[in-house]
């Protein structure tokens, strides 16, 4: 089942287009229609998608509006087109942005488990100095057959992980956000005594979503 659910991502990468006016037409791989899982599998559950219907949303740089969704499973961006899916290229420095989730996602490459690789991005703070990253992430579990008559089936799912913060000094390089305190607050670089001293001030957990988005803010508003 596993092998058979990897091999029908066969496009993981697609070409990049970094600088310039996009042409709409080069915004999506005509080439290549999607191809989802196999739901003749009626065990599947769960789905590869943060939002399953299909949402309109605005790639910066163009005056178009797609409808469109994340597949957060295959790390890839699916546009609608002549009621057909399609992959949206990966582009660097270009915001898509789902107005009704109020959510911005951005291209980033980021390194894990020592492999390079490249993927999207939830903004949740954007500065001049920094820019605070949520990856979301879809993971798929094989079956697990009974191995005694008292175990259970359990079907093949695909399940949302937790979500992992990350940073980019804006150069299109997303880094892992420390949870340790010291870790965490030596990513502010020469303001990281003025950081320490505003979490300290105002009582604020790292660990917690909206105080770290909370202390970004305050970092990007730092002369």
């Amino acid at each position: 089942m596993k092998t058979f659910l990897t091999s029908i991502f066969w496009m993981l990468f697609l070409p990049l287009i970094v600088n310039g006016q996009i042409n709409n037409e080069e915004l999506v791989n005509y080439s290549n229609s999607f191809k989802s899982f196999d739901l003749r599998d009626k065990n599947l559950k769960g789905s590869t998608f943060i939002n399953q219907e299909l949402l309109p949303a605005k790639v910066s740089k163009t005056n178009k509006v797609y409808s469109m969704r994340y597949n957060a499973y295959d790390d890839a961006m699916e546009v609608e087109e002549n009621g057909k899916l399609f992959y949206l290229k990966n582009q660097f420095n270009s915001a898509i942005t789902f107005e009704t989730l109020n959510k911005v996602y951005q291209l980033f490459s980021y390194t894990e488990n020592n492999l390079k690789k490249s993927g999207y991005f939830v903004v949740l703070n954007s500065g001049d100095k920094i820019t605070l990253l949520l990856k979301e992430r879809i993971k798929f579990y094989d079956e697990v057959k009974p191995r005694t008559g008292y175990d259970k089936y359990q079907p093949p799912k695909l399940k949302r992980e937790k979500d992992q913060f990350y940073f980019s000094y804006n150069n299109n390089m997303a880094i892992e956000l420390p949870t340790k305190k010291k870790g965490f607050s030596s990513i502010f670089k020469n303001n990281q005594k003025a950081v320490e001293s505003y979490i300290s001030k105002n009582k604020l957990n790292i660990k917690k979503d909206k105080d770290i988005i909370q202390l970004f803010e305050y970092y990007n508003s730092l002369n």
